[in-house]
């Protein structure tokens, strides 16, 4: 019989867990060192984010098959070598190109072992653990993504971007030895069915045609693309394909009967509104204050980190949110994004630290307040099998969400910032008193001719990329509204929620 693991030693495979998000977010502050070193354009900042969100959501499932024909063990031990060797050959890219390929691939490995890790941990955890190790998961899912992100634009403004990759192969050999041969004695197994391999192919075909669409459709003019047509065409009818050929067969890969229960489809709609809403949000705000009011990396790095702050709040809370109907702590939780979107909108190019270091602690309390709620409302009250889909469906949807955010309200804002750009510039022409006032005094720093105009340019795209944040907090603000109005509409059925 099998000895259980203690929590010092479950504390390698957690860890594990914390490193696959941290490397989704690192890039994030990061971003304008990579782009600026291998070469495009401020509006591609998000590509690095999407494509490891992709190469996650594809993994996740494929990991049911891997587990099934391969020891357990094994696997997640070469599984986490081959994440280890893309994530050094990140160091190497030449181009944009490499690295959003080797991206792709990272996502992929991390989206394998994620099911797998949970599959470890919940066959070698005491009963008497399981309490803190989903806790201490809660935590590291929360501080995590703002810790990554943080990190990230730290170690590139200080050092170099490549450190970034260069962190982080020995820190996953650290935790997966050690893993191993704590659990080498162990009989590891899984009951999982038989594997749907055409439902597998249209979902990679939806997932990766409609994302890269949604990524690179800003990138490529949209309709006026016919690779744009093309992707969108093939992903939608792979969607619709994969939905009837998967809801009614024996083994699907998802179990989309899950969604006939108002309370999961109610969890997993926040769950993606709530995570993408939450990634553009803090993309959006690191690309704005580091391309346009300039910033040093390092302070944005630090202003994103206010959002662990969350971490305590949660630490004191978790183990009484459980008490209460999760649409409480769920609706205080987007009410407080609600509050910091309407206030981050009202952003201008002269921010101070301490309007930014608010909307961050607001960001971060909600943050903390949701995802606990959304875990219950998704994995409580069903069979051990039907939390195993449950939870499939929750880390897919979670990794999806990140990526459509980020790539969404990126394009949300430049085009928005298109716009503003073409409304303000159309007043200032040469025969207009606003400009000549403007050359007038820059007269008095001797400044004239070319350099005068470069620096009325330099202030039109910023008051543009200003107007265009506040216009897309705008649109974040009342997409919270719509989903708080549609929580509390589950209040007027008469059955309880939690049991619909």
């Amino acid at each position: 019989m099998n000895t259980l693991i203690s929590k010092g030693q479950s504390l390698f495979l957690i860890l594990m867990n914390f490193v696959v998000l941290v490397n989704f977010t690192i890039t994030f502050i990061a971003s304008p060192y990579i782009i600026w070193s291998l070469g495009g354009s401020d509006d591609i900042s998000s590509y690095m984010i999407s494509f490891f969100a992709f190469g996650c959501v594809i993994g996740i499932p494929l990991s049911s098959l891997v587990m099934r024909h391969f020891k357990i063990l094994s696997t997640y031990l070469v599984l986490s070598i081959a994440f280890a060797t893309v994530t050094h050959l990140c160091c190497f890219s030449k181009n944009f190109f490499e690295i959003l390929t080797l991206r792709l691939l990272q996502g992929f490995f991390c989206g394998l072992l994620i099911p797998m890790i949970s599959c470890i941990l919940g066959q070698v955890s005491r009963p008497e653990n399981k309490a803190f190790n989903n806790h201490l998961s809660l935590l590291i899912s929360v501080s995590a993504p703002a810790l990554g992100a943080s990190l990230g634009g730290i170690i590139a403004y200080e050092y170099d971007w490549r450190w970034l990759f260069y962190i982080t192969p020995p820190l996953i050999l650290f935790l997966s030895v050690p893993t191993f041969f704590i659990l080498r004695k162990h009989q590891l197994y899984n009951n999982l069915k038989n594997f749907n391999c055409i439902s597998y192919l249209f979902f990679c075909l939806w997932v990766l045609c409609i994302g890269s669409a949604i990524t690179l459709g800003q990138f490529l003019d949209w309709q006026r693309s016919n690779t744009i047509i093309a992707l969108t065409s093939v992903g939608i009818f792979s969607l619709i394909f994969y939905i009837l050929w998967d809801f009614n067969h024996p083994s699907p890969i998802l179990n989309l009967h899950l969604f006939k229960r108002l309370r999961f489809f109610i969890g997993i709609l926040s769950l993606f509104i709530l995570f993408s809403l939450y990634y553009g949000n803090v993309l959006l705000l690191s690309s704005w204050l580091t391309f346009d009011v300039k910033f040093d990396t390092s302070w944005v790095g630090i202003i994103t980190g206010h959002i662990v702050i969350a971490t305590f709040l949660l630490s004191i809370f978790a183990y009484k949110i459980h008490r209460f109907d999760p649409r409480i702590p769920l609706s205080v939780a987007i009410l407080l994004f609600l509050i910091s979107s309407f206030y981050t909108s009202t952003f201008s190019a002269d921010i101070d630290f301490l309007r930014l270091a608010i909307s961050r602690v607001l960001s971060g309390f909600s943050l903390a307040l949701f995802l606990a709620p959304i875990q219950k409302m998704c994995l409580e009250n069903v069979s051990s099998q039907e939390g195993n889909e449950g939870n499939l469906i929750f880390q897919m949807a979670r990794n999806l969400a990140g990526g459509l955010g980020a790539a969404f309200f990126t394009t949300v804002w430049w085009r928005r910032s298109v716009f503003f750009h073409e409304r303000l510039g159309e007043q200032l022409t040469s025969f207009s008193t606003l400009t000549k006032n403007y050359l007038k005094e820059y007269s008095f720093f001797h400044m004239q001719g070319k350099p005068a105009t470069a620096e009325l340019e330099h202030a039109l795209n910023m008051q543009s990329k200003a107007l265009a944040l506040d216009d897309t907090f705008y649109l974040m603000s009342w997409i919270f509204v719509a989903l708080l109005i549609t929580l509390l509409l589950t209040t007027l059925k008469k059955k309880p929620f939690m049991e619909t």
